[in-house]
């Protein structure tokens, strides 16, 4: 049986699929949608173990002192979110003009490559080109597959289906984290490899996932989605492609978006808030991984252990998003979407702020896990009211443009979180970057209030079973 057929026949319906109560966008079959959250599981295993294996990278292989770890993550973050500041509204265009299915693969194979590399550097500024390059490939992705999680539902069902894509996400990722991610070291040393042989192991395993992932995007994955206006449509007569038409391209998107916001209030209201939105997550790549081994090696753990330590608290944090994620995704289709929205953010407040309670870093340390965990069912309440919102309120047309602004508007914050967070980190306290999250989540919310309490919040009469 030929796998690239799964759903042809379905896809070329007036209707679409179905999976269980969730129903699909006409020309959307079930089978296609299987194959998409695969290569989204792929994707999160990558992001978090690269993550997870930053800080044995710094300590073992760099030689970075811990004093300093906190400065070059956060910097190293910065350089990361520079690639997404410079290519997300041009990958976004290129969503909407190719289609999202070459991007996911081209992403994947930028992301192998950076992980192949990684265990070679010899030095932090190798680090720092590596970071970009995975940067650029993490930015594909977000282009291409966050703008499918916005196609693939029907409108009445937009709440269940992100709550399913995260819950395949956050199962898998736990998984992985818990078995080969919190081990992966300690069974490469145990089985006779050195210390920084089981680094180059573990990092080649990852860029082979990688690699894989991009193999099934382009045999396995069919449906796709084009639309957007053109560079030949920006200006009649232009047919011939070129730098210079995909630069107008982008920018007659980037217009019709910023239109699409002062028309809706509520599209304009997740584009405001999408500069917090991304910071949670930022910081918990960033920083989550650094703070336990840092804080577990001060208090006499190997750095083996800690980051076992570091992967079983991220896999516990993705149970708790796990758990959270059907909770949200029904009250997504059921509650006005914005209040969701500004009770979530009150919610991811108090869960970072909870980090400041800890002070004690090992597998018995109850404030530590329950403290991630309260981190994990924030993410899954914030990323499922969000884009709700955006699924809903985003023209369809200008999805993957209207992702690029999203991501660009929150890079904008990401990147001053972890620069700022990084120095705090250093000179403060490892828990300072997860408070100083706290304190503008709450500034957002309160800001969401106003906002939805001056405007009157109309959009478009809604479709049947859409929340007002």
């Amino acid at each position: 049986m030929d796998l690239r057929s799964v759903g042809d026949t379905e896809a070329t319906a007036s209707t679409g699929g179905r999976i269980g109560p969730i129903r699909l966008a006409p020309g959307i079959p079930a089978g296609q949608v299987f194959i998409f959250l695969g290569l989204s599981l792929i994707n999160i295993c990558l992001l978090n173990m690269t993550a997870l294996l930053q800080p044995f990278v710094l300590t073992e292989q760099l030689g970075v002192p811990t004093g300093e770890q906190g400065r070059l993550s956060g910097n190293l973050a910065v350089i990361q979110q520079a690639a997404v500041l410079l290519f997300i509204g041009l990958f976004g265009a290129m969503a909407d003009r190719f289609g999202r299915r070459a991007l996911i693969a081209a992403a994947m194979v930028v992301m192998g490559v950076a992980c192949a590399l990684y265990p070679l550097a010899a030095t932090v500024a190798w680090f720092f080109v590596l970071r970009f390059l995975f940067g650029m490939g993490s930015t594909a992705y977000s282009a291409g597959g966050a703008t499918l999680v916005a196609d693939f539902p029907e409108n009445a069902s937009r709440g269940k289906f992100i709550a399913l894509a995260l819950i395949v996400q956050s199962l898998g990722s736990s998984l992985f984290l818990a078995t080969l991610g919190a081990n992966a070291l300690s069974w490469l040393t145990g089985a006779g490899l050195s210390t920084a042989e089981a680094g180059r192991v573990a990092f080649w395993g990852t860029a082979a996932l990688a690699i894989a992932g991009s193999a099934v995007a382009v045999w396995l994955f069919k449906v796709d989605r084009k639309g957007g206006v053109t560079a030949a449509a920006a200006r009649p007569g232009s047919a011939r492609r070129g730098p210079l038409a995909e630069l107008r391209t982008l920018a007659a998107n980037v217009r019709a978006v910023m239109e699409a916001a002062r028309a809706n209030p509520k599209f304009g209201l997740v584009l405001l808030v999408s500069f917090v939105i991304r910071s949670d997550s930022a910081v918990v790549l960033t920083f989550l991984s650094l703070w336990v081994v840092n804080g577990a090696t001060a208090q006499g753990l190997t750095t083996i252990e800690a980051t076992a330590l570091a992967g079983m608290l991220l896999s516990a944090m993705h149970v708790a998003t796990l758990i959270s994620q059907p909770v949200f995704g029904v009250l997504a289709d059921r509650m006005n979407r914005v209040t969701l929205l500004i009770l979530a953010l009150v919610f991811s407040a108090a869960a970072f702020a909870s980090t400041a309670a800890v002070d004690e870093f090992s597998m018995r340390a109850v404030p530590l896990f329950v403290a991630v965990l309260l981190i994990g069912v924030a993410e899954g309440a914030l990323t499922v009211a969000a884009q709700s919102i955006f699924g809903q309120e985003a023209p369809e047309h200008l999805r993957g443009s209207a992702m690029g602004v999203f991501v660009m508007t929150g890079t904008i914050s990401v990147i001053v979180v972890n620069f700022v967070g990084g120095i705090l980190y250093d000179t403060m306290a490892r828990t300072a970057p997860f408070v100083m999250i706290a304190a503008l989540m709450f500034s957002f919310a309160i800001l969401a209030m106003a906002v939805a309490a001056r405007s009157r919040m109309k959009s478009a009469p809604a479709d049947a079973g859409r929340p007002s």
